[in-house]
């Protein structure tokens, strides 16, 4: 059965914490969000899926769920496109995902943990927030 792309977008759509050997890596009390916007037919079509992210203060974090305010307000400190190729690499049977200025890059998304890999080294880690 082919990979569905449109099922890879859908679960990685929302907040995502970033973490390091999947601790909670924060610095000077700010944690790293990933937010993949909802990704859409026609942005899909033309390769300009969005992806943003943000350093926010960890006490905005509670019992694994992001502040109301902070998503309503969301000021991302990058912005970049992305999209997923429609069939999973062979041998490690993880998605290719492209980034504007990236290559090389795989992900895993079992259950609400991502891995994002570069080459085939975890280069991040990161888990779904509510």
């Amino acid at each position: 059965m082919p990979y569905n792309v449109v099922l890879m977008n859908k679960k990685l759509e929302g907040y995502w914490l970033v973490t390091k050997e999947y601790k909670i890596e924060s610095k000077d009390g700010q944690v790293r969000i990933i937010r993949f916007e909802k990704c859409k037919k026609p942005a899909r079509k033309t390769k300009t899926c969005v992806l943003s992210w943000s350093y926010v203060d960890s006490g905005l974090i509670i019992d694994n769920k992001l502040d109301k305010e902070v998503k309503k307000n969301w000021q991302p400190e990058v912005k970049t496109t992305y999209w997923v190729e429609k069939k999973k690499d062979k041998e490690t049977k993880r998605a290719i995902l492209h980034f504007e200025d990236y290559t090389n890059i795989s992900l895993n998304v079992l259950k609400k943990e991502l891995s994002i890999y570069l080459d085939s080294a975890v280069a991040q880690q990161a888990k779904k927030l509510k």
